[in-house]
């Protein structure tokens, strides 16, 4: 059942997967890691602190703006159905 077409488009598919592999472990993020972790090992005992409570603020800086957002676009959602609502009410009706 499988005709030569078939067969191509799956040796195709199986050079891609090797390329994504390989582009995948010559990723240059282990290399970073690597070197944070010795800048962070590096530190004096006050510095790691500094590093840990300055994360912690970012953090929580992050997560207030994320939760921000979302409640605005509740807001928004709210809003826009109150105003459907009340066009519903008063304006459809005239028609």
């Amino acid at each position: 059942m499988n005709s030569p077409n078939n067969q191509d488009w799956n040796e195709k598919i199986e050079e891609l997967e090797q390329e994504i592999e390989t582009k995948i472990h010559q990723s240059d993020f282990p290399k970073y890691q690597n070197s944070l972790k010795q800048w962070f090992r590096s530190l004096p005992p006050a510095g790691r602190i500094a590093v840990y409570i300055g994360g912690i603020v970012v953090g929580f800086s992050l997560l207030s703006t994320v939760l921000k957002v979302i409640s605005s676009f509740l807001s928004i959602g709210i809003l826009a159905i109150v105003i459907y609502v009340l066009y519903k009410l008063f304006l459809a009706e005239n028609n």
